[in-house]
């Protein structure tokens, strides 16, 4: 038997397929990092949001036990009818960082109490900003939480 013609590819299909190999690759490389810095910033608002959910749990808690600190945090709350500043900072791992240092979040805010005799709820608004140390107005990112406590 006389063997049949031997079937490959061409030069021109082998060039047009490497061409569009090295044109998918490109394009992939170019998205890359777009994609892990959209994970990065999930990742921040998740753990920043964690941090400011612990604060409001701690607020919550020592305004419901009429406490002058929140027990977990150390925060100084107003008098009745009053009004305070929060200026935090917050460790990548959720924690609080006691003197600011290695703290990847700034959390700022405000407490504001009810009057004694008001049927007011208190309220506590946060935001929580990254990288802490950025100047305001070029933080990476933020997030914030509002919440209203029932008298």
């Amino acid at each position: 038997m006389k063997p049949g013609p031997v079937r490959g590819f061409t030069l021109i299909e082998t060039l047009v397929a490497l061409g569009l190999f090295v044109f998918m690759i490109t394009v992939l490389m170019g998205v890359l990092p777009f994609g892990m810095g959209q994970v990065q910033n999930a990742a921040n608002e998740g753990t920043a949001l964690a941090s400011m959910e612990s604060l409001r749990d701690d607020v919550k808690l020592a305004l419901k036990e009429r406490m002058t600190t929140s027990p977990r945090h150390r925060l100084a709350l107003p008098a009745a009818g009053g009004t305070s500043q929060i200026d935090l900072r917050s460790l990548d791992n959720g924690e609080l960082s006691p003197n600011g240092t290695n703290a990847q979040f700034r959390i700022v805010g405000t407490l504001r109490r009810p009057a004694a005799n008001a049927n007011e709820p208190a309220f506590l608004q946060l935001r929580a900003t990254w990288p802490a140390d950025a100047p305001a107005g070029r933080e990476r990112g933020s997030v914030d939480l509002v919440a209203a406590f029932a008298p």
